[in-house]
């Protein structure tokens, strides 16, 4: 799997952590079944990544415009990508307005923190509200543990809400190769390091970060995007706590 900011850094059999031997997946469920599961993941967060790491230029634009994947059973979710639908449907989407909305929603152009919302973990979750704090400590030793760090191109912190997006779709690429390796005991660990995952470092904060972008981005693309993400974070979560539970 090609990713945009995370490289392989060292053998990834150097990593961390106990093999976990119990059998599984249970409660009728297959490797099949969590194969599908962790694919359909690992594209999501892959998308949300990259939306949230850089601007929408033409060639994305025009793929979300014909896309279906905007479409979801699950009535919140389907109703924050409504708010992407509408934008995308509408006469004034484009990639400049989407740039400018980017660049002030998220990048502070022409403004304070008051008026943006900063999409790096530490910001929300440090006392000051700083960046290069706790939580960008935290990511990053998530990342060497598993034989990762930052591609040479990307030059922002590593907490990073595209950049721990990205690492859970990694952690999903790995764990459906290990499905289709038969390793399920290897499989069942990575399960487990994306819950944790996403209990420490995306879950708690996500939240707030959603009504920041709320108030502040102009469009409903990167409105919608935000909601979305808190609330399908918020539910993988509890998918991911089910699984393991099966």
């Amino acid at each position: 799997m090609a990713t945009a900011m995370l490289t392989v850094e060292r053998d990834r059999e150097a990593r961390e952590g106990a093999r976990v031997g119990a059998e599984w997946p249970k409660g009728g469920l297959t490797t099949q079944d969590v194969a599908e599961v962790m694919r359909a993941r690992r594209d999501a967060y892959l998308l949300m990544a990259r939306l949230f790491r850089v601007e929408v230029d033409d060639e994305l634009l025009a793929t979300l415009r014909s896309t279906d994947a905007f479409t979801c059973e699950d009535e919140r979710l389907d109703k924050a990508l409504g708010m992407m639908r509408d934008y995308l449907a509408s006469e004034g989407a484009s990639t400049l307005d989407l740039a400018r909305d980017y660049a002030k929603a998220f990048c502070g152009a022409g403004s304070t923190k008051r008026n943006s919302a900063y999409p790096f973990e530490s910001v929300y979750t440090s006392e000051d509200g700083m960046l290069m704090q706790e939580a960008r400590d935290g990511a990053l030793a998530w990342y060497r543990r598993f034989g990762l760090t930052k591609a040479q191109g990307w030059h922002d912190c590593e907490d990073h809400l595209a950049l721990e997006l990205e690492f859970v779709a990694v952690l999903a690429n790995d764990c459906l190769a290990s499905l289709e390796a038969g390793d399920a005991a290897r499989a069942r660990e990575l399960v487990v390091a994306q819950r944790d995952f996403v209990a420490e470092h995306l879950a708690d904060w996500l939240p707030e970060f959603d009504r920041d972008v709320d108030r502040k981005a102009r469009t409903s693309f990167y409105r919608g995007l935000a909601r979305f993400t808190s609330l399908y974070v918020k539910r993988d979560l509890a998918a991911l706590r089910g699984l393991l539970s099966a």
